[in-house]
Protein backbone atom coordinates (compact mmCIF):
# COMPACT_ATOMS: atom_id res chain seq x y z
CA UNK A 1 0.00 0.00 0.00
CA UNK A 2 2.85 2.37 0.83
CA UNK A 3 4.38 2.17 -2.64
CA UNK A 4 1.02 2.74 -4.28
CA UNK A 5 0.58 5.91 -2.23
CA UNK A 6 4.04 7.10 -3.29
CA UNK A 7 3.15 6.56 -6.95
CA UNK A 8 -0.09 8.49 -6.53
CA UNK A 9 1.72 11.36 -4.80
CA UNK A 10 4.48 11.38 -7.42
CA UNK A 11 2.08 11.62 -10.34
CA UNK A 12 1.44 15.41 -10.00
CA UNK A 13 5.19 15.99 -9.70
CA UNK A 14 5.82 13.97 -12.85
CA UNK A 15 3.16 15.94 -14.72
CA UNK A 16 4.68 19.20 -13.49
CA UNK A 17 8.14 18.18 -14.72
CA UNK A 18 6.70 17.35 -18.15
CA UNK A 19 4.94 20.72 -18.20
CA UNK A 20 7.89 22.92 -17.25
CA UNK A 21 10.15 21.09 -19.69
CA UNK A 22 7.44 21.32 -22.37
CA UNK A 23 8.18 17.69 -23.11
CA UNK A 24 6.31 16.08 -26.00
CA UNK A 25 6.13 12.43 -27.04
CA UNK A 26 6.27 11.43 -30.70
CA UNK A 27 4.80 8.04 -31.68
CA UNK A 28 3.46 7.46 -28.18
CA UNK A 29 1.22 4.72 -29.58
CA UNK A 30 4.33 2.59 -30.12
CA UNK A 31 5.02 2.31 -26.39
CA UNK A 32 3.96 -1.05 -24.93
CA UNK A 33 0.74 -1.08 -22.93
CA UNK A 34 1.61 -4.45 -21.44
CA UNK A 35 4.54 -6.82 -21.27
CA UNK A 36 6.67 -8.59 -21.92
CA UNK A 37 8.79 -5.83 -23.44
CA UNK A 38 12.02 -3.91 -22.95
CA UNK A 39 12.05 -0.12 -23.33
CA UNK A 40 15.56 1.18 -24.03
CA UNK A 41 16.56 4.87 -23.98
CA UNK A 42 19.56 7.16 -24.26
CA UNK A 43 20.49 9.05 -21.08
CA UNK A 44 21.06 12.81 -21.16
CA UNK A 45 19.30 14.36 -18.17
CA UNK A 46 18.65 13.78 -14.48
CA UNK A 47 14.92 13.62 -15.22
CA UNK A 48 15.07 11.12 -18.11
CA UNK A 49 13.38 8.46 -16.01
CA UNK A 50 10.60 10.90 -15.09
CA UNK A 51 10.10 11.84 -18.74
CA UNK A 52 9.40 8.23 -19.70
CA UNK A 53 7.56 7.32 -16.50
CA UNK A 54 5.01 9.97 -17.43
CA UNK A 55 3.77 7.65 -20.16
CA UNK A 56 3.04 4.75 -17.82
CA UNK A 57 0.76 4.26 -14.86
CA UNK A 58 3.80 3.28 -12.83
CA UNK A 59 3.34 -0.29 -11.70
CA UNK A 60 3.55 -2.01 -15.10
CA UNK A 61 7.12 -0.92 -15.84
CA UNK A 62 10.27 -1.23 -13.74
CA UNK A 63 13.42 0.70 -14.49
CA UNK A 64 17.06 -0.02 -13.83
CA UNK A 65 18.97 2.63 -11.91
CA UNK A 66 22.36 3.10 -10.29
CA UNK A 67 22.61 2.25 -6.63
CA UNK A 68 23.86 5.77 -5.96
CA UNK A 69 20.31 7.16 -6.18
CA UNK A 70 19.89 6.09 -2.57
CA UNK A 71 21.97 9.14 -1.59
CA UNK A 72 19.37 11.50 -3.07
CA UNK A 73 16.19 11.63 -0.91
CA UNK A 74 13.85 12.36 -3.82
CA UNK A 75 15.35 9.74 -6.12
CA UNK A 76 15.47 7.24 -3.29
CA UNK A 77 11.74 7.71 -2.70
CA UNK A 78 11.06 7.52 -6.43
CA UNK A 79 13.11 4.35 -6.70
CA UNK A 80 11.31 2.70 -3.80
CA UNK A 81 7.84 3.69 -4.97
CA UNK A 82 8.39 2.57 -8.55
CA UNK A 83 10.38 -0.58 -7.69
CA UNK A 84 13.52 0.51 -9.52
CA UNK A 85 16.09 -2.27 -9.87
CA UNK A 86 19.34 -0.92 -8.44
CA UNK A 87 22.69 -1.96 -9.88
CA UNK A 88 26.26 -1.35 -8.80
CA UNK A 89 28.17 1.16 -10.89
CA UNK A 90 30.74 -1.46 -11.88
CA UNK A 91 28.02 -4.00 -12.75
CA UNK A 92 29.70 -6.67 -10.65
CA UNK A 93 26.48 -7.90 -9.02
CA UNK A 94 24.61 -10.49 -11.14
CA UNK A 95 21.54 -10.35 -8.89
CA UNK A 96 19.95 -7.34 -10.62
CA UNK A 97 20.47 -8.97 -14.03
CA UNK A 98 18.62 -12.06 -12.84
CA UNK A 99 15.82 -9.82 -11.56
CA UNK A 100 15.55 -8.14 -14.96
CA UNK A 101 15.26 -11.46 -16.75
CA UNK A 102 12.71 -12.71 -14.23
CA UNK A 103 10.66 -9.53 -14.60
CA UNK A 104 10.46 -9.83 -18.38
CA UNK A 105 9.74 -13.55 -18.31
CA UNK A 106 6.84 -12.78 -15.95
CA UNK A 107 5.33 -10.49 -18.62
CA UNK A 108 6.67 -7.28 -17.13
CA UNK A 109 8.04 -4.23 -18.91
CA UNK A 110 11.68 -3.41 -18.27
CA UNK A 111 13.01 0.14 -18.74
CA UNK A 112 16.75 0.54 -19.10
CA UNK A 113 19.40 3.14 -20.03
CA UNK A 114 22.34 1.18 -21.56
CA UNK A 115 24.69 4.15 -21.25
CA UNK A 116 24.64 3.62 -17.50
CA UNK A 117 25.30 7.29 -16.87
CA UNK A 118 24.31 10.62 -18.39
CA UNK A 119 25.91 11.17 -21.80
CA UNK A 120 27.57 7.81 -21.49
CA UNK A 121 27.97 7.41 -25.25
CA UNK A 122 30.40 10.31 -25.26
CA UNK A 123 32.27 8.64 -22.42
CA UNK A 124 32.53 5.39 -24.36
CA UNK A 125 29.94 3.66 -22.20
CA UNK A 126 27.19 1.37 -23.44
CA UNK A 127 26.32 -1.55 -21.19
CA UNK A 128 25.31 -4.91 -22.66
CA UNK A 129 22.68 -5.66 -20.01
CA UNK A 130 19.70 -4.75 -22.22
CA UNK A 131 21.09 -6.87 -25.05
CA UNK A 132 21.68 -9.82 -22.74
CA UNK A 133 18.15 -9.66 -21.28
CA UNK A 134 16.64 -9.37 -24.77
CA UNK A 135 18.54 -12.43 -25.95
CA UNK A 136 17.76 -14.52 -22.88
CA UNK A 137 14.04 -13.68 -22.94
CA UNK A 138 13.62 -13.37 -26.75
CA UNK A 139 11.22 -10.42 -26.29
CA UNK A 140 10.93 -7.24 -28.34
CA UNK A 141 12.81 -4.02 -27.64
CA UNK A 142 11.17 -0.62 -28.02
CA UNK A 143 13.86 2.06 -28.53
CA UNK A 144 13.26 5.64 -27.40
CA UNK A 145 15.36 8.72 -28.18
CA UNK A 146 15.44 11.67 -25.78
CA UNK A 147 15.81 14.93 -27.70
CA UNK A 148 16.12 18.66 -27.16
CA UNK A 149 18.05 21.21 -25.11
CA UNK A 150 16.39 19.69 -22.02
CA UNK A 151 16.17 23.03 -20.25
CA UNK A 152 13.28 24.53 -18.34
CA UNK A 153 10.53 26.00 -20.54
CA UNK A 154 12.56 25.32 -23.69
CA UNK A 155 11.02 24.40 -27.03
CA UNK A 156 12.12 21.27 -28.82
CA UNK A 157 12.16 18.81 -25.93
CA UNK A 158 10.67 15.49 -26.99
CA UNK A 159 10.78 11.73 -26.68
CA UNK A 160 10.73 9.87 -29.99
CA UNK A 161 9.54 6.28 -29.85
CA UNK A 162 10.82 3.89 -32.51
CA UNK A 163 9.55 0.65 -33.97
CA UNK A 164 9.85 -2.45 -31.85
CA UNK A 165 12.36 -5.04 -33.00
CA UNK A 166 13.73 -8.35 -31.80
CA UNK A 167 17.47 -8.75 -31.22
CA UNK A 168 17.18 -12.50 -30.78
CA UNK A 169 15.98 -12.83 -34.37
CA UNK A 170 19.15 -11.02 -35.50
CA UNK A 171 21.43 -13.29 -33.50
CA UNK A 172 23.77 -15.79 -35.18
CA UNK A 173 22.10 -19.02 -34.10
CA UNK A 174 25.48 -20.73 -34.01
CA UNK A 175 26.39 -18.55 -31.07
CA UNK A 176 25.05 -17.97 -27.56
CA UNK A 177 24.99 -15.20 -24.98
CA UNK A 178 28.35 -16.52 -23.80
CA UNK A 179 29.92 -15.30 -27.05
CA UNK A 180 30.98 -11.77 -26.12
CA UNK A 181 31.70 -10.80 -29.72
CA UNK A 182 28.13 -11.61 -30.73
CA UNK A 183 26.63 -9.78 -27.75
CA UNK A 184 28.84 -6.79 -28.62
CA UNK A 185 27.71 -6.90 -32.27
CA UNK A 186 24.05 -6.91 -31.28
CA UNK A 187 24.66 -4.14 -28.75
CA UNK A 188 25.99 -2.03 -31.61
CA UNK A 189 22.75 -2.64 -33.52
CA UNK A 190 20.80 -1.54 -30.46
CA UNK A 191 22.97 1.55 -30.14
CA UNK A 192 22.27 2.50 -33.77
CA UNK A 193 18.52 2.06 -33.23
CA UNK A 194 18.63 4.56 -30.37
CA UNK A 195 20.88 7.02 -32.22
CA UNK A 196 18.48 7.04 -35.17
CA UNK A 197 15.79 8.42 -32.84
CA UNK A 198 17.92 11.30 -31.57
CA UNK A 199 17.61 13.72 -34.47
CA UNK A 200 18.17 17.02 -32.65
CA UNK A 201 21.84 17.12 -33.64
CA UNK A 202 23.23 16.11 -30.24
CA UNK A 203 24.89 12.94 -31.52
CA UNK A 204 25.64 14.08 -35.09
CA UNK A 205 29.42 13.91 -34.70
CA UNK A 206 29.14 10.49 -33.09
CA UNK A 207 26.86 9.26 -35.90
CA UNK A 208 29.33 10.57 -38.48
CA UNK A 209 32.22 8.78 -36.82
CA UNK A 210 30.26 5.51 -36.59
CA UNK A 211 29.28 5.63 -40.26
CA UNK A 212 32.85 6.33 -41.29
CA UNK A 213 34.24 3.50 -39.15
CA UNK A 214 31.86 1.02 -40.81
CA UNK A 215 33.11 1.75 -44.32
Amino acid sequence: MGKKIVRVLMRPIIKLVMLIYRMKVINVEKLPKEGPAIVVLNHRHYFDIIFILSQFKGDEIRFVGRGTIKYNPFLRLLGWGFNIILVNRDGSDVGPLKNMIKLVKNNGILGIFPEGTRRGLYKGQFKSGATYVALRTKVDIIPVGINGPLKLFSKGNYLKVGDRFNLYELMDKKKTTKDKDEVDRLSEILKDKILELVDDGFYDDLKWFRKRSKR
